[in-house]
Order: structure tokens, then C-alpha cells, then sequence
């Protein structure tokens, strides 16, 4: 039985950690515009065909890109695969999964102070209770050509905004630590893949982010290459997702 997973992965090093994970050799295809690479994964249920696209960064233009790629290849599942920044109780190199997804920029400012009011989206509890069982052992770090014995896995809210919040000090990172408190990683197209998500009930859809900085110090994590790493792990996680 053969299913269709869209993958979408922001950042150039994202695509890079998901294609080492594909079986066989990709085809390009520009479709509408856009430029996909399709290819083949199999696990142990399903031959899966894969859809993988570069949209780049922020909401608005990962729901843009996920509403045309679903009305081009009307997927099964769908997967937002790359790298985020940690907020609470994760470190460098553990995989997120996100059970909803906030936008951080949902208010009302005005001269005075920032009101929040909160959005969240949600994902798929069939995919979220796969990544649960793939979470309790470590077979998805033998998809990872590196070390990964320090990774864990961790469930929780991640927020999204089109900032790229790199240090602990400044107003956005407090404003999330005020109204969205039980935040665990922070990324940009999270809530943009999530609302797209959300118009089509039939599309399984999840989020699974690999930690590369803390939101301070961040340009020495990336000189590091934790940005490399966490993508590989995201990716790996996913893949194993899949083949359960």
C-alpha cells in the first residue's frame, strides 16, 4: 500500500538531512512555480512517496507553500522537518514534537504594552502517538551518522513568529516567557504549516524540530555545527515515524 507524504523543510541544511534519508534517486519536478524533488521511502507498512520542498522562512509563506503543494499532490501526511531554538527544559541536540503550535504575535500593541491574545493550532494525534512509541527507544539514532546517545525527545508547545529571536534579553523572547510559558522550542513556520494543515481534516500533519541554539549565544552554536546535527536528528525521528 502506497501512501504520500509532503515534507517541507525551510532551510537548505533541512532538505539536506531529510534527502539522506530517502531510498533511491530523487527526481526534480517544478510544478506551478515551485520546485519539488519526489522520491521513495519504504518502512514496514507502506511504500511511501515523497514530496520535498524548499519554501523558505516564515508563516505566511509556509502556508502559502503547503496549501499549493496540497492542492498539487493532495498528500496523506504531512511534515514540517528542521531545526529550532530551545526555550524551556531542552538542550542542544534533543528533537521536539510539537502537540500545538502558537503564534507568539497574536495581540494588540499599543503605545503602552503588548496585549496577547493567544492562537494555537494542533496536530495529528495518530502521528503524535507514533512519535510516542518511536520516542520510548532509540532505533531512530541509528538513522544518524553521528553520535546521538545525549538526544532526547521531548513533547510539547513550540511558538512561531517571523523574528529570529537570538538572545534571552530582548522583548519578544520575554513576551513569549510571559504568555506562552510552557513553550519548548521556538521556530518561524510552524503556526503557518499548522493553520494550512488544519482546512484539510483528511491530511495527518506533525512538526519535528531538532534544538540548535538556546536563544543565546546562537551564532556560536551554528559555528559549531549544531545546526547540521539538529537537523539530521529531526529528520532521522521522522523517518522513523514512517517506517513504523
Amino acid at each position: 500500500m502506497e501512501l504520500t507524504v509532503l515534507i517541507l523543510t525551510p532551510l537548505p541544511l533541512e532538505y539536506a538531512a531529510v534527502i539522506k534519508q530517502v531510498d533511491g534517486n530523487l527526481q526534480s519536478v517544478v510544478k506551478d512555480g515551485t520546485a519539488y524533488s519526489m522520491g521513495f521511502f519504504q518502512g514496514k507498512h507502506y511504500r511511501f512517496n515523497l514530496v520535498v520542498c524548499e519554501p523558505g522562512m516564515k508563516n505566511i509563506d509556509m502556508a502559502l507553500a503547503v496549501e499549493k503543494a496540497i492542492i498539487g499532490f493532495n498528500p496523506h501526511i504531512a511534515l514540517l522537518i528542521g531545526i529550532a531554538a530551545g526555550v524551556k527544559d531542552v538542550n542542544i541536540g534533543d528533537v521536539l514534537i510539537a502537540k500545538k503550535a502558537y503564534s507568539y504575535d497574536s495581540g494588540k500593541e499599543d503605545q503602552d504594552r503588548f496585549m496577547a491574545r493567544p492562537a494555537a493550532e494542533s496536530f495529528s494525534p495518530d502521528l503524535l502517538a507514533y512519535a510516542q512509541i518511536v520516542s520510548r527507544n532509540n532505533n531512530w539514532k541509528y538513522r544518524i551518522d553521528h553520535d546521538a546517545s545525549d538526544a532526547r525527545v521531548l513533547f510539547g508547545p513550540i511558538a512561531a513568529g517571523d523574528k529570529v529571536v537570538a538572545s534571552t534579553a530582548n522583548p519578544t523572547y520575554q513576551r513569549i516567557k510571559q504568555y506562552y510559558n510552557d513553550t519548548l522550542g521556538l521556530e518561524m513556520e510552524a503556526f503557518g504549516f499548522a493553520t494550512a494543515i488544519q482546512k484539510h481534516r483528511h491530511i495527518h500533519g506533525l512538526v519535528i524540530r531538532g534544538i540548535s541554539d538556546l536563544c543565546e549565544g546562537k551564532a556560536e552554536a551554528d559555528s559549531q555545527g549544531y545546526q547540521l546535527s539538529a537537523a539530521e536528528r529531526s529528520a532521522a525521528f521522522a523517518f522513523e515515524v514512517l517506517s513504523e
